[in-house]
This record gives structure tokens, sequence and C-alpha cells, in this order.
């Protein structure tokens, strides 16, 4: 799964088997935007974002400690300090990976949450 693939629920599943997918509709003042919930069991593993014309996928949130990135590093870890990561208050980026945000508790550098846009 990346981005910019289709966001069609069907090719998805197909793309994920054993995981449950669920459609919802996100509302807020400026947009309505159509998103995706994967889950194994009872568990989120992520939320999964339409474009504007609900046909690519847009964004990943990822929700579970059970996903990690390239370095073994993922949700409840500490995000390591290094010259190729900037943080302006509790986002985060790496230099190499641009499309990625970690959000950070400030003080424990501990990682709260994945963004791929």
């Amino acid at each position: 799964m990346h981005l910019n693939d289709s966001f069609e629920i069907g090719v998805l599943r197909g793309k994920l088997p054993g995981f449950e997918l669920e459609e919802f509709s996100e509302v807020t003042a400026e947009k309505t935007r159509t998103l995706i919930r994967l889950k194994r069991g009872n568990m989120p593993i992520a939320l999964l974002f339409a474009d504007d014309q609900s046909t690519r996928l847009n964004e990943i949130l990822i929700l579970s400690p059970l996903l990690k990135n390239a370095q073994g590093v993922g949700i409840n870890d500490p995000l390591p300090l290094s010259e190729r990561i900037t943080c302006v208050h509790d986002e985060c980026r790496a230099a190499d990976e641009p499309s990625i945000i970690y959000r950070i508790a400030p003080k424990t550098h501990t990682i709260r949450e994945i963004v791929l846009q």
C-alpha cells in the first residue's frame, strides 16, 4: 500500500488480506473526506485518508505500535536524536523522509503519532 494508490475499498481489501477495513466520512467545517480504518481483530492499526476526490490514498495515520519505520521505531518509542531530524514544538521531520511527520511528547521525545502524507 502506497500513497496515491487507488482508494477503492475493494482494491484495498485485496492488498490487505486478513485485515478489516471500515469506511467512514470525516466532516469538518472546511470539507468532507472519506477515511478507512484498518483493523486486525479489535485492534486499530491505521487510518487511511482519501484525496479531495476520494479516489486516491492521500494520507496514512499510524495508530499501532506494531508498525515500525525502517529504523525499527514506532509509536511509544523514543524518536532518536539526530542531525537529520528537525523538530518544531511537537512535530518532527527527518531530512531523508520529508513526507513523514512524527508527533512527539516534547519532554521525552516519545512518538505519539506518525503521519505519512
